[in-house]
């Protein structure tokens, strides 16, 4: 065969085993990493990954960068980061944006397969989101809120960070287990809509935890359970809306470390171990106490799984309540 081909490609096949030999044996990394956050600047998200980043540098030996990369309900980060190189230079803290898009956007807007075009490197956290209601709103518990919801049929709305986000999929799934109707009234972040139900414009909103916190403290929002199933490390004193009148509910939001889809199972293991290593530090495990997050680390596999679960369920809620983006 060797004698039909030319003389340099055939002196490449007889050498090919040690160069892959000595392609596994490059350390890595050699140069910066990049980590690309869907949202803007000032979030929980960005604010977590400015923490993981600065402390992944001491465990990896090379500067990891954040890049904030916005817009179109984080659909321009994760196609940026899905046609990456896999290499392990570029990596990006996924949310829970990510395993709902493909079920509320119009088919074919959403380029990417979030099971398929991804590899997995570790959970980083769970994201408590809170029910809260505007002060006016003659409720104090979610029980109440239901039935005076039934009672005035169609006339609460809700607010969003915007269509397509978890608090909006979170809510429908919320009305259509609780059996209310209640509009949506999307906004274009978490703070304007907490800012409109503060004020009573619109009566209610789930928003992350970390977010609406402040003004639940300061006595500006009422706060009746959390969307997860159960109770939450950072705030044990407020129930589950599980446990609260909905029986079953669970609308959980998530934040994780994935690369583009082929990166070698040697580097996924060295930024596992790194986050895993970071996570474990309790520096940083008060700092993100303090966001109200849970720190959730992970083996690649089992967050392959957890992000499988999640595609799925919410499919399921979308399909069952009929979100949708326009």
């Amino acid at each position: 065969m060797h004698a039909r081909l030319p003389r340099a490609f055939a002196r490449l096949l007889l050498f090919a085993p040690a160069l892959v030999s000595a392609a596994e044996a490059t350390p890595y990394p050699t140069r910066p990493l990049h980590l690309v956050v869907p949202f803007t600047s000032g979030g929980i998200a960005d604010i977590m990954s400015r923490v993981l980043a600065e402390r992944l540098k001491d465990s990896l030996g090379q500067p990891v960068i954040v890049e904030n990369r916005p817009g179109a309900g984080t659909l321009l980060a994760s196609e940026y980061v899905q046609r990456a190189d896999a290499d392990g230079y570029t990596l990006m803290m996924a949310a829970s944006s990510l395993t709902i898009a493909p079920s509320v956007y119009p088919k074919g807007r959403v380029k990417y397969d979030p099971e398929r075009d991804f590899t997995p490197i570790s959970l980083v956290a769970e994201v408590p989101q809170v029910l809260v209601v505007s002060p006016s709103l003659p409720v104090g518990s979610v029980g109440e809120l239901i039935r005076y919801a039934q009672k005035h049929s169609g006339q609460l709305n809700y607010a969003s960070a915007g269509a397509g986000t978890s608090n909006h999929l979170g809510a429908e799934h919320f009305k259509q287990m609780a059996h209310v109707s209640i509009t949506h009234v999307p906004y274009k972040g978490t703070v304007p809509g907490l800012n409109d139900v503060m004020t009573g414009n619109v009566q209610m909103m789930f928003a992350d935890l970390a977010a609406a916190d402040p003004f639940i403290q300061a006595g500006r929002l009422k706060a009746l359970g959390l969307t997860n199933a159960k109770p939450s490390a950072a705030r044990p004193e407020l129930p589950p809306i599980a446990q609260a009148g909905v029986p079953g509910y669970d609308s959980k939001s998530w934040l994780g470390v994935v690369a583009p889809a082929g990166t070698p199972p040697a580097i996924v293991a060295r930024l596992n171990a790194g986050i895993a290593k970071v996570l474990a530090q309790p520096e940083v495990k008060r700092r993100f106490q303090s966001l109200n997050v849970d720190v959730a680390p992970s083996s690649p596999e089992e967050f392959r799984n957890y992000i499988s679960a999640d595609t799925a369920r919410w499919a399921r809620i979308a399909k069952e309540t009929g979100a949708a983006v326009d």
